[in-house]
């Protein structure tokens, strides 16, 4: 395994890229489902993870939550969550630009 992907399993069973865990996080988050943090990026991003759970518990989102993808693209991700959430992504060569917002 390189050292660009970090597995998320204590049995290496899952690699995920190191670099995209908190873009992962924010999607998995604040869309419907049953999200599950893994116990060792609590202390790799806690606070990231912190502010991604408050904002899921504020907005309500469970896991019969609907959702409307609002567009999709290889630069730009836009999804409205039970039509009070918004969750976008934008990507620019710098780096993924995460975003999220309830209206």
């Amino acid at each position: 395994m390189c050292a660009a992907r970090r597995a998320h399993s204590t049995q290496q069973h899952w690699p995920f890229p190191a670099d995209k865990t908190e873009t992962g996080y924010a999607y998995v988050l604040t869309h419907p489902g049953t999200p599950c943090i893994f116990y060792d990026d609590l202390f790799a991003h806690g606070e990231k993870l912190r502010e991604l759970v408050a904002l899921r518990k504020r907005a309500d989102l469970t896991s019969r939550s609907n959702i409307e993808i609002l567009a999709a693209e290889a630069d730009m991700y836009v999804a409205r969550i039970d039509e009070k959430c918004a969750a976008a992504t934008v990507a620019s060569r710098a780096g993924c630009l995460m975003t999220c917002s309830m209206y």
